[in-house]
């Protein structure tokens, strides 16, 4: 689902990448001759719907009405929404309906440069349509980092597919070696521009926020230290984000200035160009700079969130302050005048974009993002209703029954390891959202000559290891649970800075609530390695059902009397987890 049907081409191949996955794809735009061309190109039926790429209050009731409709009527079982209208009434349909898999393609935030009043409904209206997914799929990690840090999604919610980019770039079509060597001469004679001219190019939509005022304005300041320099700026005007009449005449008046309009035929075009601009004031995976790499041309663009990923830093290109003019001119003029500099960074960022961004990985990567969403079980009545009923009902009665085994236990740590009796630390719950965990305290607070903690053997007592081999410093937990930070059974809360360690596969244990105990708890504790735990906290999400948690709630009695697994070979506890080798 995409606002208006030209976004279909940020994601075309998407839908037979789905339909591999077993997925019968339909898709929702905007009406439009490119929707059409859309639905007979990918042999997807395409439903319209029309939607205003403004903030527009009345009309997006009116298209929401439409969507509800639409979703009402095809029932479908994944909803995949994009691009900023379509991602918000998209999710929030879905959600409404209660499709069980909701994913949000973020594919920037426009809240980054917004400002005032605008930017306050940008960013509620981001945090609404992530709140109404159950996956956010951002096109880069620096995106990904925005939108955690801001608290606009959960970290483990959102995820980046491979290296990120919403659909790589095709390699074997963007290779000046597939075109005739007289390309470059053909496209600069069409175009008016010399053959022994020094060409900086531009290809995107004509707005202030790709940064036509700042390449003006830098424009003016380069032209005059190198004469056999030429701008070619390609694409079509931005209708909703227009730039000043005078940078617009400006532009149109200098003969070295070569404005051709839209052409989408762009590996021509850049063939003719020998270094490429992007001053763009934010993205969220740029194409055009995938597609100049390939074309093994060095880039110059602001250091901002997306364009970080596509350009490494003097290697491939160079990254300058965003909105400084001076710099964003010194710097195109050092690739002027260095061909040798050029060359190098061209080729580099060629090799760059083949190993990391070509079609084909990011399909790969694409195909199994799809692949798993088929596994994953829509949540039935268990899960939305009765669990939450019996963790709390199971949790009180537990909570009672075992009040004086609380209380001798805790004056038996205040005896032994004194004050506080009760240990409390943030751990990620649901969807990764922080909430305090409470524990009886096992440990000494035994420090170094330099005021650090010892390690955990230094500290475990007696008393400490007992609790922790019975389970018994776990009995406050029932408090977490009634509170409904925790439920009886999941998978076990982890720390907070292992969030960001995680792969998508591993983050999907935060997709029901952390447990007192669980499949790993069952299966040898901590005895096991991290991706046997991290294995079996997947299978738990996946086959999340009453009759498990019985199994579970049963065999933990067990395995608490038997007293195995209560710590790895060589530890107090149990290893840091550092991360996967491959993420």
């Amino acid at each position: 689902m995409v606002t208006v049907p030209m976004s279909f081409w940020l994601i075309r191949g998407h839908a037979a990448l789905m339909q591999s996955a077993g997925f019968d794809v339909h898709a929702i735009s905007s009406p439009g001759v490119l929707a059409d061309e859309y639905s007979r190109d990918q042999n997807v039926p395409v439903h319209p719907v029309p939607m205003a790429r403004r903030i527009a209050p009345w009309s997006d009731l009116i298209s929401l009405a439409r969507l509800v409709a639409t979703l009402k009527r095809l029932k479908p079982r994944l909803v995949q929404a994009g691009t900023p209208k379509a991602g918000l009434l998209g999710m929030i349909a879905a959600y409404f309906l209660r499709v069980p898999i909701r994913v949000y393609y973020l594919h920037g935030l426009p809240m980054l440069t917004a400002q005032g009043l605008q930017r306050l409904i940008l960013r509620t209206t981001e945090r609404l349509a992530c709140a109404m997914a159950t996956h956010v799929v951002c096109v880069s990690h620096s995106i990904r980092h925005e939108l955690v840090t801001a608290g606009l999604c959960p970290l483990p919610k959102a995820i980046v597919i491979a290296d990120g980019s919403s659909n790589g770039v095709d390699t074997r079509w963007f290779d000046r070696t597939r075109l005739p060597e007289s390309t470059r001469k053909q496209v600069r004679f069409r175009l008016g521009i010399p053959q022994n001219a020094l060409v900086v190019g531009f290809i995107g939509r004509i707005g202030r926020e790709k940064g036509i005022c700042e390449l003006q304005r830098a424009w003016r300041e380069l032209r005059e230290r190198c004469p056999a320099a030429h701008l070619l700026v390609v694409g079509p005007p931005e209708e909703t984000d227009p730039v000043p009449e005078e940078t617009r005449l400006a532009l149109a008046a200098d003969p070295r200035v070569h404005l051709p309009g839209a052409d989408w035929d762009t590996a021509p075009l850049y063939l003719a160009m020998d270094l490429f601009c992007l001053p763009s004031h934010r993205e969220g995976f740029p194409n055009v700079l995938l597609e100049a790499a390939a074309m093994e041309l060095p880039v110059v663009a602001f250091r901002v969130p997306g364009v970080v990923d596509a350009v490494e830093d003097g290697v491939t290109g160079r990254l300058v302050t965003a909105l400084n003019v001076k710099e964003l001119a010194e710097t195109l003029g050092d690739y002027l005048r260095d061909a040798t500099l050029r060359r190098r960074h061209g080729q580099a960022a060629r090799q760059r974009v083949t190993e990391r961004f070509r079609r084909e990985r990011v399909w790969a990567a694409l195909t199994e993002f799809y692949a798993s969403l088929a596994l994953e079980h829509p949540a039935g009545m268990y899960q939305k209703h009765l669990k939450r009923t019996l963790d709390l009902l199971g949790a009180s009665l537990a909570l009672i029954a075992a009040a004086p085994a609380l209380l001798l236990i805790a004056v038996m740590v205040r005896i032994r390891l004194g004050s506080p009796v009760l240990f409390t630390q943030t751990r990620p719950g649901l969807q990764g959202r922080p909430f305090r965990i409470v524990k009886f305290r096992t440990m000494l607070d035994a420090r170094d000559a330099n005021g650090f903690l010892l390690p955990d053997a230094a500290r475990l007592t007696r008393v400490g290891s007992f609790l922790r081999s019975t389970s018994l410093d776990e009995l406050p937990e029932l408090w977490n649970v009634i509170r409904g930070d925790m439920s009886l059974v999941g998978p076990r809360p982890l720390l907070m800075e292992y969030l960001g360690r995680y792969t998508p596969a591993q983050a999907c244990r935060h997709d029901v609530l952390p447990g007192i105990t669980g499949l790993v708890q069952v299966n040898g504790r901590n005895a096991l390695a991290w991706d046997e735990k991290f294995a079996f906290d997947r299978d738990y999400v996946e086959r999340c059902s009453l009759a498990l948690d019985i199994r579970i709630l049963f065999r933990t009695i067990w395995q608490v009397a038997a007293r195995r697994g209560v710590n790895q070979p060589g530890h107090a506890t149990m290893e840091e987890f550092s991360g996967s080798v491959s993420r």
